[in-house]
């Protein structure tokens, strides 16, 4: 779920780590980008290069928002 995947990320950031998706799918693209927005809200990911891994199929502005939250994206 959405809560989880942020709760996740929250213990992820609280570690120093890195993350990275899978965002196979349009659907996850935008689940995992809210989440790391949500997350960055809360708690500064302080541009660990965290990344979308897969994500050969990006819905309208996902790169943008990726860009601007400095998470990397590979194919």
């Amino acid at each position: 779920s959405q809560e989880n995947l942020e709760a996740i990320l929250e213990q992820a950031y609280g570690l120093d780590w890195r993350v990275g998706i899978h965002v196979v799918g349009d659907a996850a693209m935008v689940m995992a980008l809210d989440a790391f927005e949500a997350t960055d809200a809360k708690i500064s990911s302080g541009g660990r290069g965290h990344t979308l891994e897969h994500a050969f199929s990006p819905v309208p502005g996902a790169i943008e928002r990726a860009r601007d939250a400095g998470i990397g994206i590979t194919l």
